[in-house]
């Protein structure tokens, strides 16, 4: 369209010159002063009336862009949900848009031309005043916050932006938008108040507690951690944890990384010295913070002084060391006694005093059993146990326990099946405590199973670990025991008629947990599972090489 125009203007004006050179050429000979004044005449009352009807051309299209400029503005004013006004320099409104006449309960003639304290309540008047003459004076624009009750009684909360207009360099009018920020103000309470909830619950935790984002820096934490620390709570948002323990590297010692790597909580206990506290042992549990979908936002640290478990578990461990000891010395001279006995070292024995003398044996063995369960059960409650891991072929490990039950199993006439799957099982762990575990699950089996009945040992890898499970037939366990069952002193034994310590089972439960696993049990139909899933060897490596 540009382009036609200037074509049209440069046809006009190279008409207009060539009749002016025609002129020129019919009036040389007569008159040439009057011939170059008539041409000149021609040529400048047909560029004015070119030049008129390109002002009008140039009116109409700036008429109409500027109808439409304004209809697209009332459009905007219109269907915009923001708070739209505008006021000349002596604060008298000019334009208000819908929504705002709405939010007053007002109309448009109602309000055009009056101030802002004929219109609004007289607190929110008082407000917008005051920034209005800001404004005008300085011809700068400002953002502020308003409050107020609608028409329909909602408390209304608004961020108001008010810029000044500015002709020749002087303030000719006000603009102001506001936005409706009420759910936003609702939300912050409620997060204010959670904030708040959660620094009252910390600051009331008996230790030590922070939190820290993944830049390794605290976000928030309890007094504690500032009498701990000795710096105050407003100071510790930002630091990293190096800046406040400069001399302790335990804080470090599990690493951020690996939490947020193996997604799982870590656990260190040691002994060290702060300056406001002395020294002393702590245990640090670090544990990661997850969102909604599960994805690892933060890390909480909790730092406990056990100096005081420390010194009773001390104590504690110096009774059953003790209490185990004198019992295990009579009962070991007891059992080697028997045994001489029965081998005939003192004279042939009859019958009878061979059987009385047998059972009287066994007792005493099962009396040594379970001192050293209360023994191994003590020591993994209070974390003394400790596991000498290492890699090997855990169907060896069961194969090893089922042929050293087998004559057990023959008593009743039963049968030890061992199932496992084609691939090796290769494990990651102390070998002694776990085949503990699968002696007494095998054990369970053959003690409560019918006979005459199969024993059926199966192991399975799954996408969750490697799977043991010791499966007999027996009458079923109640689901109120099979619950319990792994609790200390908990034993179904009764159930059976058979004689049980509650602690075989339990001390199985500790072990397996020390290896990161859990226990698994079922009964239904006469059919009896006891087991363990623990993680597959390369997991189990990755945990225990950071503890």
């Amino acid at each position: 369209m540009k382009n036609k125009k200037t074509t049209l203007k440069i046809i006009f004006y190279a008409i207009l010159f060539a009749f002016f050179v025609l002129s020129l050429t019919l009036n040389a000979l007569n008159e040439p002063y009057i011939g170059i004044k008539s041409a000149i005449v021609v040529f400048i009352i047909a560029w004015l009336i070119h030049s008129n009807f390109e002002n009008r051309f140039l009116l109409k299209s700036l008429s109409v862009k500027y109808d439409n400029s304004q209809q697209l503005l009332k459009s905007i004013c219109k269907y915009c949900p923001d708070l739209i006004s505008y006021k000349d320099y002596k604060r008298r409104y000019i334009v208000m848009n819908e929504a705002l006449l709405n939010l007053i309960g007002a109309k448009e003639d109602d309000v055009m031309g009056k101030t802002d304290t004929e219109v609004l309540p007289a607190h929110i008047a008082d407000i917008i005043v005051k920034h209005s003459e800001y404004v005008i004076k300085t011809a700068k624009s400002v953002d502020f916050k308003i409050s107020f009750n609608a028409k329909d009684g909602e408390r209304k909360h608004f961020n108001t932006f008010m810029a000044p207009m500015i002709e020749d360099n002087n303030v000719v009018g006000i603009m102001s938008i506001s936005r409706d920020i009420t759910k936003e103000e609702e939300l912050k309470k409620v997060l204010l108040q959670k904030q708040y909830y959660m620094n009252s619950i910390l600051d009331n935790l008996p230790f030590v507690a922070f939190l820290k984002d993944l830049d390794g820096k605290i976000v928030g934490a309890n007094k504690r951690l500032e009498e701990l620390s000795g710096i105050k709570c407003s100071e510790l948002v930002g630091m990293s944890t190096n800046d406040v323990f400069k001399n302790e590297k335990i804080f470090t010692k599990v690493k951020d990384e690996d939490i947020i790597r193996y997604n799982q909580s870590l656990v260190e206990e040691c002994k060290f010295n702060l300056a406001n506290a002395g020294e002393y042992w702590y245990r640090i549990e670090k544990s990661p913070i997850k969102n909604k979908d599960g994805q690892i936002k933060g890390i909480t640290v909790f730092v406990r002084n056990i100096e005081q478990e420390k010194i009773i578990e001390t104590h504690k461990e110096t009774f059953v060391a003790t209490l185990t000891h004198d019992l295990k010395t009579p009962t070991i001279a007891q059992i080697r006694s028997l045994e001489l006995l029965l081998g005939g070292t003192f004279g042939k024995l009859s019958e009878e005093q061979s059987e009385m003398i047998s059972q009287t044996l066994d007792s005493c063995r099962y009396m040594l059993t379970m001192i050293s369960d209360v023994l191994s059960t003590y020591k993994y409650e209070n974390g003394d146990a400790r596991l000498v891991n290492e890699d090997f072929d855990f169907y060896n490990l069961a194969k090893e326990c089922c042929l050293e039950l087998t004559n057990l199993a023959s008593t009743k006439g039963q049968k030890i099946n061992l199932k496992c799957a084609d691939k090796t099982p290769l494990v990651y762990g102390d070998r002694t405590q776990l085949k503990r575990v699968v002696m007494n699950l095998i054990s369970n089996s053959i003690s409560h199973g019918y006979e005459g009945s199969d024993i059926n040992v199966v192991i399975e890898q799954t996408n969750e670990g490697i799977v043991f499970t010791s499966n007999n037939q027996s009458p079923d366990i109640p689901d109120e025991i099979l619950d319990k069952v792994f609790e200390k002193y908990v034993s179904g034994a009764a159930k059976f008629n058979k004689v049980g310590t509650g602690l075989g089972l339990y001390l199985s439960q500790r072990i397996v947990s020390a290896h990161l696993g859990s226990m698994i049990a079922s009964s239904k139909n006469n059919h009896t599972s006891f087991g363990f899933i623990i993680p597959h060897h390369k997991k189990a490596r990755e945990i225990f090489s950071l503890r």
